[in-house]
Parts: structure tokens; sequence; C-alpha cells
């Protein structure tokens, strides 16, 4: 966790203090629980957004978008907000594509 383990040792004994004898032992196994729950869906999280991370840099190197590193890591954070995080984070390489090398230009072949 975050916080250091007697600080988080006081606020278990704190929280232990206001709840009856009958009902402590239940309290620590749903706060367990969540716990649990919580760490998962964050780990989850983190690689979904590392993978989405990765995909956005190497893809934008590959079109030849400036600042690839950046825009990677501009894209994992992002991919944190739900519902509208993985488009915010696309968006910025797929206008930088667009602008940079128009979809005319993808077909044609180099000039000399």
């Amino acid at each position: 966790m975050l916080t250091a383990p007697h600080r988080r040792a006081r606020a278990i004994s704190a929280i232990d203090r206001r709840i009856t004898a009958r009902y402590t032992r239940q309290v620590r196994r749903l706060a367990t629980s969540a716990r649990d729950a919580l760490a998962g869906y964050v780990a989850g999280s983190a690689l979904v957004a590392a993978i989405n991370g990765s995909l956005i840099g190497a893809m934008a190197a590959l079109v030849g978008v400036p600042m690839p590193l950046m825009l990677a890591v501009w894209a994992f954070s992002w991919n944190f907000v739900p519902q509208i995080g993985a488009i915010i984070g696309w968006a910025p390489v797929l206008i930088l594509a667009i602008v940079l090398h128009p979809i005319a230009d993808w077909g044609a072949s180099p000039s000399s």
C-alpha cells in the first residue's frame, strides 16, 4: 500500500475499536475482499493501459509521427479514465498522423 505500515496498523486498530466484537471478523473479511478486488482492478487497468500505450507508441513511430514516446505515455495515462480515456489517448496520434501524412500519400510510392 501507499501508507506506512505503522499508519495502516493504527487505522485498522481505530476501526476495530468502533466495531463490536461480534462483527469484527466479518468486517475484516469484507475489507480484505474489497482491497483484493480493487487491487485486481488497478492491476488489470495498468496492464491494458501499458498495452494501449505500447501500441500507440509503436504505431506512431511506424507512421512517422513525431514524439512517439511522449504520445505513448500520454495514451497510457489517459487510459485510466473510464469511457473516454482511450479516445483522448488516441486522438493526438490520429490527428498528427492525418495532418503530417495525409491519407492520399499513404498509397503513393516515394518519388525520386
